[in-house]
């Protein structure tokens, strides 16, 4: 055989089974179930995504977390890095950031001429960071210059930027 051991997995007997729901909880809350979850001293936790995975961190540094889908756990300060993660936490991305360098590579095929493209983010969402050092750095090879317009809410300032910053010609 393989140098893995295979053992059963039996609900109640060597493994236990919590599904605590509380998506939309404030984070006081969240943070209390991260602590009793981790007071049950598991061997590792299966933590859904980011607004689950922060407060476990804030919990144990010891116990493994496995996170199912974050976005970019670079960014949101869970991992290190993707290859390397480090800490007691690793888990799956769920974005692919080369993707964001297709769509600008794509832009420019449907229109050769295009020079300026206005890039809007949110600079609340650490995701972002990542797609949008994907786009600056293919920006530059495409002979595309970045407008980058900051804005957590579209709000008229922010159309009123738009119109400014990339007047449309028809």
């Amino acid at each position: 055989m393989g140098r893995y051991a295979v053992e059963t997995i039996t609900l109640g007997e060597n493994a236990l089974s919590r599904r605590q729901h509380c998506r939309y909880e404030p984070s006081a809350r969240m943070q209390k179930f991260a602590t009793e979850l981790v007071a049950l001293a598991p061997d590792v936790i299966l933590a859904p995504g980011s607004s689950s995975t922060g407060p476990l961190l804030q919990a144990t540094r010891t116990i493994p977390i496995v996170f199912a889908t974050i976005a970019d756990p670079v960014a949101a300060g869970f991992v290190e890095s993707l290859s390397r993660p480090g800490g007691n936490v690793t888990g799956f991305s769920s974005y692919d950031y080369s993707i964001d360098g297709k769509w600008l590579q794509l832009l420019k095929e449907i229109s050769p001429s295009l020079t300026r493209v206005a890039v809007i983010r949110d600079p609340t969402t650490p995701a972002g960071i990542g797609q949008l050092a994907t786009v600056q750095a293919v920006a530059p090879s495409l002979g595309v210059e970045l407008v980058l317009i900051y804005a957590t809410l579209m709000n008229s300032g922010v159309r009123l930027q738009l119109s400014r910053a990339l007047p449309v010609h028809c």
